[in-house]
C-alpha cells in the first residue's frame, strides 16, 4: 500500500526533436504553468534543438518556474546510470544522424522511457509525457489523470534485479 504524499508542484517533461517544439506541446506547457502559479516545470532536452528566441522568452517569462535541463548534463546516481546515459546520448545521436531520410533510424521513446528512471529525474517531479495534459488544477487534493497512469516512487536492487518500489 503507498503511504505518502505526491506533490503534482513539480513536473517534468522530456521533449527531444530535431523539428523544435511543436506549439501543440508549448501550448499545453503554458496552460499548465498560467492555470497553476504555484507549480514549476522542468524540461529536459538538448537546449540547441529549442532552436528560436520564442522559447527563450517563454523561459523568461515564467520568472524560474520553467526551468531546462541539458539531457548531456544530467547527474548520475551511480556507474550504472553513467553507462545508461552514455548509451542515451549514443541512441539519440543516431536518431538525429538520419533526420530527412525516409527510414529514420533510432528510437527516442526508448530515451524516454529510460531517462525517467533515473534517480535524479524521480527526485525532480512528476514526470508525464509532452502530450499528457492536466484539466484540474494541481492545487487540489485529488485530480482526475488525463490518461492510464502509474506511479512510480524509486527503484531499488534486490539480488542483481532492478525492482519498482
Amino acid at each position: 500500500m503507498f503511504a505518502g504524499v505526491i506533490s503534482f508542484s513539480s513536473q517534468v517533461r522530456l521533449w527531444l526533436s530535431p523539428d523544435g517544439v511543436p506549439k501543440k506541446h508549448e501550448a499545453r506547457w503554458l496552460r499548465l504553468l498560467s492555470s497553476n502559479p504555484r507549480i514549476t516545470l522542468t524540461l529536459i532536452t538538448f537546449p540547441d534543438l529549442l532552436g528560436d528566441q520564442r522559447m527563450q522568452n517563454i523561459v523568461d517569462g515564467f520568472e524560474g518556474r520553467l526551468k531546462i535541463v541539458d539531457l548531456r548534463s544530467l547527474p548520475v546516481a551511480d556507474e550504472i546510470e553513467s553507462e545508461l546515459l552514455a548509451s542515451i546520448l549514443r541512441e539519440a545521436d543516431f536518431y538525429f544522424r538520419f533526420v530527412g531520410e525516409p527510414l529514420r533510424q533510432g528510437n527516442l521513446s526508448i530515451v524516454a522511457d529510460q531517462v525517467r528512471l533515473f534517480q535524479h529525474v524521480l527526485s525532480m517531479g512528476v514526470f508525464a509525457d509532452c502530450d499528457v495534459e492536466f484539466d484540474d488544477s494541481l492545487d487540489v487534493g485529488m485530480l482526475r489523470l488525463p490518461a492510464p497512469s502509474a506511479l512510480l516512487r524509486g527503484t531499488k536492487t534486490v539480488g542483481g534485479t532492478c525492482q519498482m518500489t
